[in-house]
């Protein structure tokens, strides 16, 4: 980062002197309490004249914190006339906090002008005033060490917002007029977290600034605040319109600076994080990719061998009782193994919009084929299988990937055929509400226990017992049906009344004029 022009605070980790300035020994006493800290030594004044002695002989204090209100020099006064103390022909500037009990715009335009950091109410809640002052004398502590473009012509305004910025923690790259701004903006984009420009400048006005960093340079994302001295709401929306994030009308509050500033510059923050996250998501992503794409290359083929050499071994009639039941073994485990891959390679295509492709399809027709082509599973099991068509219109269509739908319903039927005994049966209804057609799949298996309803569609998801053969399943078929489902503007529901009841599942699909 350049370095040059960059004003910026450095924690040194030596004591701090806070001068207290009261002539209350009761809330000098809450005040040194309230601000305990090992690397804080306190120096108290019971006035204004008192408090001038003092510093006329000691001028190591890093803080003074004095009541606003007492007898004598009031604390405006006091400190007027610290400011004008001279200490071999220079001028030292402590920063200050006013303290009162009746806090007034009044107060706190004297007191800002003369250069106070903070006014804080005498009821402040507990560990309020310690954390000012923590800021104050320990910036960097609460910084994320941000820094912010300042342009501004007038010195004194600069040396107002350098100020309060770097009380802040903040570092600050000055800039005296706009064409000056534009190329320290150039010199320290990738390093600059907020913009603070002056609307009323020589060479590049601030609205020119603000277009040219938003439109030359394309960038959108780092906060831009513009200083104004007119209330015109035409001049104040030309700012928005060419890319402002806020303004600020002068002569401002200095809480309210501090506060829109803190609010940029954690808003720019998370922006940052959140554009960090969503790359390292990507990644991570890509990571899986190519690790299914490994399990689709590099698995399957070495078990489709496996596969292939346990079923020769199968059917190998010399072998042992004993010996057949490992070959059976490997091949129901390498099958399950096998399935597994699948699935996951599966989950993987569907969660990909590019590998849905859509056409129109007959529904009833569809569905019949699909039907007819899971009887053979239902039989081998003893399970009836029944098709029931509510749908009197069978020429209507739905959009889907062919494909995928099947895939979809035959989840749902081998599910509700592995959970129902033998002797049972299953049912396959179709029908329409409204604008959509719905496919039930009703079984009278082993049911759900209510308080694993919502966790079926779950990846991996282990809410039911085996199948009633003693069947094993991925946990994966149920989050696969639901992917596909949703990736074609339906929705998939289940219904179960308990243990032993039954399971109804039904996808609800849009119909295609």
């Amino acid at each position: 980062m350049h370095t040059k022009n960059v004003i910026q605070f450095t924690e040194s980790y030596r004591d701090m002197k806070i001068l207290i300035i009261d002539d209350s020994s009761t809330f000098r006493k809450i005040i040194a309490e309230e601000l305990a800290d090992p690397e804080y030594s306190f120096v108290f004044a019971t006035d204004g004249e008192e408090a001038i002695s003092i510093i006329t002989e000691d001028q190591s204090f890093d803080l003074i914190i004095t009541d606003v209100e007492m007898p004598g020099l009031n604390g405006l006064e006091t400190y007027e006339k610290i400011i004008d103390l001279s200490f071999n022909g220079v001028t030292k500037c402590f920063p200050i906090i006013f303290v009162t009990s009746s806090d007034s715009m009044e107060y706190r335009k004297q007191g800002f002008e003369l250069g106070a950091i903070e006014f804080i109410q005498k009821d402040f809640e507990k560990g309020e005033f310690k954390l000012i002052v923590d800021k104050i004398l320990r910036p960097l502590r609460f910084s994320r060490n941000f820094t912010a473009l300042v342009a501004e012509d007038s010195s004194v305004a600069a040396k107002l917002v350098i100020r309060i910025l770097n009380r802040e923690g903040i570092n600050v790259i000055y800039a005296e007029d706009g064409e000056e701004a534009l190329n320290k903006y150039q010199e320290n984009k990738d390093h600059i977290d907020l913009i603070i420009t002056d609307d009323n400048m020589p060479k590049i006005q601030g609205t020119t600034l603000v277009e040219k960093i938003r439109k030359e340079f394309g960038d959108r994302d780092t906060p831009i605040m513009a200083f104004t001295g007119t209330d015109d709401a035409d001049s104040i929306v030309t700012f928005f319109r060419l890319g402002a994030n806020d303004y600020i009308t002068k002569p401002y509050i200095k809480e309210e600076f501090v506060s829109r500033v803190h609010a940029q510059l954690e808003s720019h923050h998370l922006k940052k994080l959140f554009k960090k996250n969503i790359k390292q998501l990507k990644d991570l992503n890509q990571l899986k990719d190519d690790f299914l794409t490994i399990c689709s290359h590099d698995l399957r083929s070495p078990l489709n061998v496996i596969l292939g050499y346990a079923d020769i071994l199968d059917d190998d009639n010399s072998l042992q009782e004993e010996q057949k039941s490992y070959v059976k073994s490997i091949i129901k485990s390498s099958n399950f193994l096998l399935d597994l891959i699948n699935d996951l390679l599966d989950l993987r295509k569907i969660e990909s919009e590019s590998e849905i492709n859509k056409s129109p399809i007959v529904f009833v027709p569809f569905i019949l084929e699909v039907s007819e082509s899971m009887n053979k599973v239902s039989s081998s099991k003893g399970v009836m299988l029944n098709f029931i068509n509510q749908i009197n219109n069978e020429v209507s269509r739905i959009e889907g990937d062919k494909v995928a739908l099947t895939r979809a319903v035959n989840n749902l039927l081998s599910n509700a055929i592995k959970f129902t005994p033998k002797g049972k049966k299953v049912c396959l209804t179709i029908g329409e509400i409204g604008k959509e057609f719905f496919i039930e799949v009703s079984d009278e298996g082993i049911g759900i226990r209510e308080d694993l309803i919502g966790k079926v569609f779950q990846k991996f998801t282990k809410t039911s017992q085996a199948g009633t053969s003693g069947e094993k399943g991925t946990g994966l078929g149920l989050s696969i049906t639901k992917e596909i489902v949703e990736k074609h503007g339906g929705k998939l529901t289940v219904f179960s009344e308990g243990e032993g009841k039954g399971t109804a599942f039904t996808i609800y699909l849009p119909k295609f004029n």
